[in-house]
């Protein structure tokens, strides 16, 4: 089934149309004709068809929630959570280096067991309300001047307004 990127899917009304077209196997039309009535593909609806056919009316139920299951347990999640908040709070205090998403990432592995990339620890700190500190830079970083900014700053240089 297509569907457009961030559009929740509505499991409820998904399993009403297979419930639906069970209705209309039962008025003994065609699987081509049940595809056509309900607006989908002959082969979702040969699909349908062989689950109840072999499995019975609860093998067209709804799906619990779509995608793949978590590999962290709600156990180890709450503690993870916990983490997150008390890392961010504390990030920068007594002395420490500030905290940024690679600390933490090896934070979360040696403290947790489990890994998680940096980029995905971001979108789990915003989705929690949690930031960390955004990080000053101690010195001037000095520009490296390479053959594409010298050539820039010599058109320039002549320029007159």
């Amino acid at each position: 089934m297509a569907t457009l990127k961030g559009l929740k899917r509505d499991f409820k009304a998904l399993e009403a149309r297979r419930f639906r077209a069970i209705t209309l196997f039962d008025r003994c039309l065609s699987k081509a004709e049940v595809a056509r009535h309900l607006g989908v593909s002959a082969q979702s609806v040969g699909r349908w068809h062989t689950a109840w056919t072999l499995q019975g009316a609860e093998a067209l139920l709804a799906a619990e929630r779509a995608g793949r299951r978590s590999r962290v347990t709600p156990w180890q999640r709450e503690r993870f959570e916990n983490f997150l908040r008390e890392a961010a709070e504390q990030s920068g205090e007594n002395g420490e280096p500030p905290l940024t998403l690679a600390r933490l990432a090896v934070a979360v592995r040696d403290e947790l067991g489990f890994e998680y990339h940096p980029a995905h620890l971001s979108r789990l700190l915003r989705q929690r309300g949690l930031t960390l500190p955004r990080q000053r830079p101690q010195d001037e970083v000095p520009v490296m001047e390479t053959s594409s900014t010298r050539r820039r700053s010599r058109s320039y240089a002549g320029a007159r307004i």
